[in-house]
C-alpha cells in the first residue's frame, strides 16, 4: 500500500481532482478493511459488507475520515457537494453543540482502492430502484434479514446468502462489497493537522438534525 501525506487543503484538493478510485476514510490508520453493518435509520444502508464511495463522491469519504466519529454520528453531518470544475472537497454542515475545530480530529486517513480489481465480480444494482422498494430489490437477490454481532451486540443486518463475492451499487454514492473476507487499499491519504485546520473553515453549524437527503 502506497503512503502519501497531506499537509494543506490545496494538496489534499489536486490529489481529490486526480483520483480514480473508490474511498474509505477512517479515524485512525488501518491495513485492510472487513464487513461491517451500518446502524442506519434506512434499512437498505444496513448490508453487511465493506462499504466505500464511487470516485466521484471520495470528498464524502474524506469529511468521513475528517470528522470525529466519537461525538458525531451519520444524522449529524449534512454533505455540500464541490460547486466548481477546481474544487474536490466540498463542504459539510454539522448538527452539534461542539465548533468545527472541535469536531475534528487530529489526523485523518483516506483510503482508495482500485476498481479495476473488483470488475469480474457479480454486481446488483439497486441506484435506480426507489428507496422505499430497495430492501425488497435486495431480498429477491439473494439477501436475507439476520442479526449481527457487533461490539458484543446483535444488529439487525442485510447479508448477502449467496456466498459470492457482489459488488452492491447501493446509491449515487455508496457502493457495498460482500462476502469479501477483507480487501487491502492500494493507497493511503494521511490528511495531516495542518490541512484538517483548513478543511474547518469549510464547516458549517446546523440548528436541526439532518434528514433524509443528506447531499445538497
Amino acid at each position: 500500500m502506497k503512503s502519501i501525506a497531506l499537509e494543506t487543503a490545496q494538496e489534499l484538493n489536486d490529489t481529490l481532482r486526480a483520483n480514480t478510485g473508490w474511498a474509505n476514510g477512517k479515524n485512525f490508520p488501518v491495513d485492510h478493511l472487513h464487513a461491517t453493518v451500518a446502524e442506519s435509520r434506512w434499512e437498505y444502508e444496513n448490508i453487511h459488507g465493506i462499504y466505500l464511495t464511487n470516485e466521484q463522491h471520495a470528498w464524502m469519504g474524506l469529511w468521513m475520515g475528517v470528522c470525529n466519529r466519537n461525538v458525531l454520528r451519520k444524522r449529524h453531518i449534512s454533505y455540500m457537494r464541490p460547486k466548481s470544475s477546481v474544487d474536490a472537497i466540498g463542504r459539510i454542515g454539522l448538527f452539534t453543540n461542539t465548533t468545527p475545530e472541535d469536531s475534528v480530529c487530529d489526523a485523518a486517513y483516506l483510503y482508495l482502492f482500485e476498481p479495476s480489481k473488483f470488475r469480474d465480480r457479480e454486481i446488483v444494482d439497486i441506484r435506480g430502484v426507489p428507496k422505499p422498494n430497495k430492501v425488497e430489490t435486495l431480498l429477491a437477490n439473494g439477501f436475507v434479514r439476520k442479526d449481527i454481532t457487533k461490539r458484543g451486540r446483535q444488529q439487525p443486518g442485510l447479508v448477502d446468502a449467496t456466498g459470492i463475492e457482489r459488488v452492491v451499487l447501493v446509491d449515487e454514492w455508496q457502493i457495498a462489497l460482500t462476502n469479501f473476507p477483507n480487501i487491502v487499499p492500494d493507497t493511503e491519504l494521511v490528511i495531516r493537522r495542518t490541512a484538517i485546520a483548513e478543511l474547518a473553515g469549510r464547516i458549517s453549524i446546523m440548528s436541526s438534525e439532518v434528514g433524509e437527503n443528506y447531499i445538497e
